[in-house]
């Protein structure tokens, strides 16, 4: 732009104006006079500075809203947490809970050595909603007292569910089983003095509003001696095996 003017006009004559100690050119753009123009080297500079100067504060501002950004998340992960744990809690509070309760066991002595086997098991909801689609398998081993019973050996009488049905909160559905069997298996001596233990293994599946759930139980009746032609017992508790 030199060219433009005389030799004279195009000598850069100081006239900027100037204050100690100021590190950038104190000027408004909007007054620059056409005729004396700022140095490119000073233009530059200043707008290198004026860059490193936004630099610093969009650095403050980004780091200002990460770490905003950072609290957020943080609060949304409590949050969902929480509310997770909350749908837990409550989602256990109203599953259905089946369990066997009271259950009895009689033995009698039928015709031709048979024992006449009468059996009651019943499956309880102790819990706040429906079970559905409930389904059992219910196996009687008697126990012997000097070889220990593997969990398939010595099963005299299995009965599973042939219709499937729902049990309501509060409610209890009675299964009775009947059936005949070698009087002698329930002894361990001829004199029918000494009674065996029987196991009664219940293996229960349901349906609520999680999904299909299994549950297995053993419960044991020890059978009193023999009173007339029959004894009998309790069964359980059942516990989970």
């Amino acid at each position: 732009m030199d060219r433009w003017f005389p030799p004279i006009v195009s000598s850069y004559i100081d006239c900027q104006e100037r204050q100690t100690g100021r590190e950038e050119y104190q000027s408004n753009e909007n007054t620059i006079d056409p005729f004396n123009p700022i140095p490119i080297e000073l233009s530059d500079l200043l707008a290198q500075r004026r860059m490193a100067h936004w630099t610093v504060w969009i650095a403050i501002f980004t780091s200002i809203g990460l770490v905003t950004l950072f609290f957020t998340l943080l609060e949304a992960n409590k949050t969902a947490t929480f509310a997770f744990r909350s749908y837990e809690a409550t989602k256990e509070q109203l599953a259905p809970q089946i369990y066997v309760g009271q259950s009895s066991v009689i033995v009698k002595l039928g015709p031709g050595e048979q024992a006449i086997v009468n059996m009651e098991i019943s499956i309880e909801n102790a819990g706040a909603t429906i079970a559905r689609d409930v389904s059992y398998q219910i196996e009687v081993a008697p126990i012997p007292y000097i070889e220990k019973l593997s969990d398939n050996d010595g099963v005299i009488y299995t009965k599973g569910a042939i219709n499937r049905f729902n049990v309501s909160a509060g409610e209890t559905y009675p299964i009775q089983l009947d059936f005949k069997h070698r009087f002698w298996d329930f002894f361990v001596d001829e004199n029918r003095t000494s009674p065996r233990d029987i196991r009664i293994r219940v293996y229960l599946s349901w349906s609520d509003f999680d999904g299909r759930k299994k549950l297995n139980l053993i419960g044991d009746a020890s059978l009193q001696g023999l009173q007339g032609n029959l004894c009998q017992s309790a069964i359980g508790p059942f516990v989970k095996r």
